[in-house]
């Protein structure tokens, strides 16, 4: 008789089957979503109109790291530290070259550098040989 009224066993899992996909499929969907606002945030329009903004940085060990920085419209070379920032010397605008700077010969696609390296991996088989 318990048979009868739970019904068969086969449809039951099946609904469990369909409800985990379509609980998956909306969990996904909403680290999607989740992923898109955290994108959004970072670039934010406010940050892109903000006066401070880091050109370069490079770290030279540990918790240390050399910075251009251009604050306003001064460009300035800062050493970042654990726990202190110092300001090691004020720099030129033409002294420093900036990112926008590269003409149109230097720049390539991705897909000319793929070719490039698959040129010299290529020609390095040849030189093994």
């Amino acid at each position: 008789m318990y048979i009868l009224l739970s019904g068969n066993h086969r449809d039951g899992s099946l609904y469990n089957v369909i409800s985990l996909i379509l609980m998956f499929a909306f969990v996904l969907f909403l680290a999607y979503l989740t992923a898109r606002l955290a994108a959004k945030l970072q670039g934010n329009p406010i940050n892109k109109k903000a006066n401070i903004k880091i050109i370069d940085s490079m770290r030279l060990g540990g918790n240390k790291f050399i910075s251009i920085v251009k604050i306003g419209e001064n460009y300035y070379a800062l050493g970042f530290g654990k726990d202190e920032i110092t300001m090691i010397d004020r720099l030129d605008k033409d002294s420093i070259q900036l990112p926008s700077d590269t003409s149109e010969s230097e720049k390539k696609s991705f897909k000319d550098i793929i070719s490039d390296l698959n040129n010299k991996n290529q020609q390095d088989n040849i030189d093994k040989k």
